[in-house]
């Protein structure tokens, strides 16, 4: 189940909870409400059905089950923009971590992590909505911000499915890329096998043309 994550932070505190999911998921107060009545809504790990429950600062605050901002308009504002997203029909990349700086997302074997900027440069604004969408055309409009891209820190192959992280902001993008550069994330692969595999080592090399027009990798 998709779930949203946040922490109450300083002048959030003594707002109650059908406000605080209103101002983070863009909600009417009716969805507001509704979210906790139905049990979607954890606050400091513990269930609630309190929509005036008040919060405490710190507190992280877990929905649950909930992928898209309420379909009705708020009055005085206009719905978000639709955004098509091309050329996709495989399995939807799961969020399994959210709050104001970064985004962790399960990403399904299959789908390409991100464009590489050659090939956007290439194919240029029109041309990217023919091209197979990656996960992080899909993520913007899955988290209902369709026009707020993400930034990815970091990407796994195409047939790979695993977490990646995506940051929200420039800070959050700066201090993630150093992680990842200064190896200080560990990162963890499981291959899955037929029988008993031998010790050994598969090496590959990347080029620039692959024999039909794209970037890819080769046996060396």
């Amino acid at each position: 189940m998709l779930l949203h994550s946040y922490i109450v932070a300083k002048g959030e505190g003594k707002q109650t909870l059908a406000a605080f999911l209103r101002s983070k998921l863009k909600l009417s107060w009716s969805k507001a409400k509704e979210l906790v009545v139905k049990h979607q809504v954890r606050v400091a790990g513990q269930p609630t059905s309190d929509p005036a429950q008040r919060l405490k600062v710190g507190n992280r605050i877990e929905v649950h089950g909930f992928s898209a901002v309420d379909t009705k308009p708020q009055q005085g504002k206009k719905s978000p923009p639709k955004t098509k997203t091309p050329n996709y029909a495989g399995p939807m990349p799961v969020v399994v971590y959210e709050d104001d700086d970064v985004v962790i997302v399960n990403k399904p074997a299959g789908l390409t992590t991100m464009r590489h900027a050659e090939e956007k440069a290439e194919f240029g604004e029109r041309g990217k909505h023919y091209l197979p969408a990656t996960l992080a055309d899909l993520l913007p409009p899955l988290l209902g911000q369709p026009e707020k891209p993400l930034r990815p820190v970091h990407r796994i192959d195409r047939d790979t499915s695993g977490l990646v992280v995506f940051a929200r902001s420039a800070k959050a993008e700066k201090s993630l890329l150093t992680q990842f550069r200064d190896h200080t994330v560990e990162r963890r692969y499981l291959a899955l096998v037929r029988g008993q595999p031998k010790a050994g080592k598969i090496e590959s090399v990347l080029v620039r043309d692959r024999g039909d027009g794209r970037r890819g990798s080769g046996t060396a």
